[in-house]
């Protein structure tokens, strides 16, 4: 993600957004709370700012602390009192004050989930219950379509592939693939890094 995705008012929605935020609600309700009143730039996987201090399965969130200033104020302090909370810090004071970077780790039963998710191994994150909890509203009911491997995506995915590369694939070469493409590193990670090394190591191969 580049500074110029990074929209005042808007959240930036890739597939950690898509995929993986929806794991937020496992930090409880008070967590949910808090963060329904405040406002995200977006969510990611690591920060090419500060890659020596990457933590592992953590989730990245950059807060607009000028939005319900109170309650992102709140946000902040109540997340860093908490078992889960790693770091929080602000990637440039000085061209945007208003971004606040948040570092979150994901709980153990969730790891998985995660390895599954840089995988692209989508139908692999959650069990069918998890998905029907988590993915029923909206644009997530979409996406929970993705997880549950739904006909309908298959067709829109290959549709997609066959228009953005120039294929021809049909269905049935895809059927028993995920419905859509793995998360790419220029979209999940802020301040995208050409640090092949890194970006490499984040999304090697992994089994699951």
């Amino acid at each position: 993600m580049t500074g110029d995705k990074l929209a005042v008012g808007k959240t930036y929605k890739n597939k950690t957004w898509n995929y993986l935020a929806p794991c937020l609600r496992f930090f409880g309700n008070d967590f949910m709370s808090k963060f329904s009143k405040i406002r995200l730039f977006g969510i990611g996987l690591a920060d090419g700012m500060c890659l020596a201090q990457h933590e592992g399965k953590c989730l990245y969130l950059m807060v607009d602390t000028k939005y319900q200033e109170r309650f992102a104020e709140q946000f902040i302090e109540f997340c860093s009192l908490q078992d889960y909370f790693v770091r929080d810090y602000s990637p440039s004071k000085i061209d945007n004050p208003r971004r606040h970077m948040i570092v979150l780790e994901l709980p153990k039963r969730l790891h998985k989930t995660y390895d599954a998710f840089v995988a692209g191994k989508y139908s692999k994150m959650f069990t069918e219950k998890q998905v029907e909890k988590l993915f029923t509203n909206g644009e997530r009911r979409e996406f929970g379509k993705v997880l549950k491997k739904d006909m309908e995506c298959l067709k829109t995915h290959v549709d997609n592939i066959n228009k953005e590369f120039g294929t021809t694939l049909n269905y049935n070469e895809c059927l028993h693939h995920d419905y859509d493409l793995p998360p790419q590193a220029h979209e999940e990670l802020f301040h995208y890094t050409i640090d092949e090394d890194y970006v490499r190591n984040l999304f090697k191969e992994i089994e699951v």
